[in-house]
Parts: C-alpha cells; structure tokens; sequence
C-alpha cells in the first residue's frame, strides 16, 4: 500500500469509537476520509430505470458515537 493509493486497504480503529474504519481518498478535493470498514447492500434505479443492487460504504462521521470529538 502507498500512500498515492485512492484506498487504504488495511482496516484500523476509529481514534473515538473504535470502531473499524478504512480510508478512501476522495475525487472532489483529494483528501483522505474514513469510511466504515463494512460495507452495505443498497438498491439503486440505473439509466435504464431498473433497480440494481450495489455496494456502498458508508462515512464514518455518519456513524461514529464520538463524531464531535473530532469537529
């Protein structure tokens, strides 16, 4: 792993909940953010208007019991 890496692959501990994070460089900005390390099962509507089944990881600020610790 580098750290030029969009993903870093390896699975750590949130520094507040401690709960499993990986980071993900984002496309917007470049900067590295956590995501919750287990990803999830979602519906989505396609181009076509059919539903499709994808995976998602969600922000790890949208889930973490210690989230104003760290704003």
């Amino acid at each position: 792993m580098t750290e030029n890496a969009p993903i870093r692959q390896d699975i750590r501990k949130c520094a507040g909940c401690g709960k499993p994070i990986i980071w993900i460089k984002t496309a917007a900005n470049d900067k590295w953010i956590p995501l919750d390390a287990k990803p999830e099962r979602r519906m989505i509507i396609n181009a076509e208007k059919k539903a499709e089944s994808v995976t998602t990881w969600l922000p790890h600020h949208a889930t973490c019991e210690k989230v104003e610790d760290f704003r």
